[in-house]
């Protein structure tokens, strides 16, 4: 047969339930305890509220520019600013841009705390 793999980690528990063989997904990348957990347990009230979290990590990574997005993440969470530089044409985010989206990431991690 023929392995399926969704590539956003947003419907990553009906792609579970339905069969789908994984998620392909550089965001999956940023919290991949949250998303193997998801897929371990994809029913009941902690799987909606990961994938509520996966979904909202997803959604501001994605409003900023998916890959300059991550690549800042990258490197304020290994501590290397070589990780802030994507290949062109694309540009890094600006200092404004990526501390804002690592304080909207801090407060969702307050959220996961509790999962």
């Amino acid at each position: 047969g023929i392995a399926v793999f969704i590539s956003s980690e947003t419907h990553l528990a009906a792609a579970r339930a339905n069969g789908l063989a994984g998620c392909i997904s550089g965001t999956v990348a940023l919290r991949p305890a949250a998303a193997a957990r998801l897929w371990r347990e994809p029913q009941g009230q902690a799987a909606n509220k990961l994938q509520a979290y996966l979904a909202a990590v997803r959604a501001l990574v994605s409003a900023r520019g998916l890959i300059p997005a991550m690549r800042f993440v990258t490197a304020a969470e290994r501590g290397d600013l070589a990780w802030r530089a994507p290949l062109p044409p694309l540009q890094a985010l600006a200092d404004t841009q990526g501390e804002a989206l690592l304080a909207a990431l801090a407060e969702l991690e307050v959220m996961a705390r509790s999962l």
